[in-house]
């Protein structure tokens, strides 16, 4: 039970948004491509979240020494993000989280229930 709590506690940190600018849109969905590692909030360490540039997501978490992989989809629509991801138990969740700020290096989301998380990215190898 404590994984599948972990499970969705990832699928609340996923929802990023977008910057103010339409024209933005694109800019902070590109900044989104690639990997990122939670630093601060309720994610395992050694979680990540993986953001393609079709628009495809996979969150990877790894607790209690079983491996967990979630896949889903994202949209950036202002200065939201819209994740639906199909959880373990094969139901599709939605949710929308806005971006605090967002760097090359650096995303810190906060969920609608104002709880903040903060993510490094993965340089490439």
């Amino acid at each position: 039970m404590k994984g599948m709590a972990l499970a969705l506690t990832a699928v609340m940190i996923v929802g990023l948004t977008a910057l103010h600018a339409d024209d933005k849109k694109d800019d902070t969905k590109a900044k989104l491509v690639g990997t990122w590692e939670p630093t601060s909030g309720d994610a395992p360490k050694g979680s990540t979240l993986v953001f393609t540039k079709e628009g495809k997501l996979s969150i990877n978490i790894e607790a209690e020494g079983k491996k967990l992989s979630i896949e889903g989809t994202f949209e950036v629509d202002g200065q939201s993000l819209k994740t639906t991801l199909k959880g373990p138990d094969g139901k599709e969740r939605k949710e929308t989280m806005k971006i605090k700020s967002l760097t090359d290096k650096e995303l810190v989301t906060v969920d609608e229930k104002g709880k903040e998380d903060t993510f490094k990215k993965q340089e490439k190898k």
